[in-house]
């Protein structure tokens, strides 16, 4: 996997930002007499750190766990990141603010590592997150230590081959410069779909029979080419943004009629890759003929796009 204790570590601290009592270490603060220190392995037992922050890997580098299936697997690795924050004062209102800073401490780790690893984010090659929060206060002594651990699984989907394509990391973008006939584009250009769940499409040429006069009985026909036809489907998580205007990229507007009475000719490409690294990139272009809303009571609302190829689709390796 990609990140190592001290990597996770490093992540935690340069990108902390909370101030007062919870400044990290090194912070140009005279006034403070303990910062967070921020340690990638496990403190002595004793000698914590009164405000402090620890990664601990629980699976060896490079010694993952895996979940073995007959044509892929699922690797994951686990983290550990223990929170700590000492009472020096037990009086009540010193007691209540130590458990408002480890709470702000805990939200801030949980921040940084979705920022890293969420599966959506656009930096993640994870399938799955999960985040796991427990409870190892020590009250009972003289100055209570305040512990909170996060359990982190990250995980991936693999096959044995490094080429093989990863579907969970699809990505699908309205390209701007490909698109004509529309009355209204984005000021932006480019607009990215950030919610897809499925992306479909078919094309080819139609085949032909006929039977031969030589032989008209035979019920084996010969085939010639027909048209070329294909049609394109995209599935993904409504948003307001994706249906809040009227310009062409918009879901509630890209099957509507123009000016002129035609239907934008839209282009869509939408990107997949691999752990060799490689990506592959599929551009199609397509009159959009439905849209369909998908409300279920206990589901996310879905949007299906649906249309028509009015060309054969481009395919690029980088």
């Amino acid at each position: 996997m990609v990140y190592a204790a001290d990597t996770l570590r490093d992540t935690l601290f340069t990108n902390w930002a909370l101030v007062s009592e919870m400044l990290p270490e090194g912070s140009p603060d005279p006034t403070m007499q303990e910062t967070v220190r921020f340690f990638a392995y496990p403190q002595q037992s004793g000698q914590e750190h009164p405000k402090s922050v620890e990664v601990v890997k629980i699976n060896a580098e490079l010694d993952e766990i895996v979940e073995e299936h007959p044509t892929y697997k699922i690797v994951s690795d686990v983290y550990e990141i223990w929170v700590r924050y000492r009472v020096t004062d037990i009086q009540v209102v010193q007691r209540d603010l130590a458990e408002a800073n480890i709470e702000d401490m805990c939200a801030e780790v949980t921040r940084i590592v979705r920022t890293v690893y969420k599966p959506s984010a656009g930096t993640s090659t994870y399938l799955t997150a999960r985040y796991d929060w427990r409870n190892m206060d020590k009250p009972d002594s003289l100055q209570p230590e305040l512990i909170r651990v996060l359990r982190l699984t990250l995980s991936q989907l693999r096959s044995d081959n490094a080429t093989t394509l990863r579907g969970y990391l699809l990505a699908l973008t309205y390209d701007d410069s490909g698109t004509s006939n529309a009355d209204s584009k984005p000021v932006g250009g480019d607009y990215a779909y950030t919610e897809v769940q499925d992306v479909t499409f078919t094309e080819g040429y139609d085949p032909m029979p006929y039977y031969t006069a030589e032989n008209p009985t035979d019920s084996t026909p010969v085939f010639f080419r027909g048209a070329w036809r294909g049609r394109f489907t995209a599935v993904l998580l409504a948003k307001e943004e994706d249906v809040d205007n009227s310009t062409i990229e918009n879901i509630n507007a890209m099957h509507l009629m123009q000016t002129e009475g035609e239907q934008a000719e839209i282009a869509f490409f939408h990107s997949t890759s691999s752990t060799s690294p490689g990506t592959l990139t599929v551009t199609n272009t397509a009159i959009i003929d439905k849209v369909t809303q998908i409300s279920n009571t206990e589901e996310l609302v879905k949007l299906r796009i649906e249309g028509q190829l009015t060309k054969p689709s481009t395919w690029a390796v980088t």
